[in-house]
């Protein structure tokens, strides 16, 4: 019982979640903002993906 319940929690956290975001990005003003951002972040993560390696070839 005890997985059951901690499995139901962790599917309506997940839900709300994702349920919130939703939410948010149906505003006009949201979804403008992160349109125009989206490069930027994408190449941010980008580079934070990339950093990992280039210390692996520089050993």
């Amino acid at each position: 019982m005890p997985l059951t319940a901690f499995l139901a929690a962790v599917f309506f956290s997940k839900a709300q979640g994702n349920i919130l975001v939703t939410r948010i990005f149906s505003f006009e003003r949201a979804r403008c903002g992160y349109i125009n951002l989206i490069t930027i972040i994408s190449r941010v993560f980008g580079v934070m993906r990339a950093l990992p390696g280039l210390k692996i070839v520089a050993i």
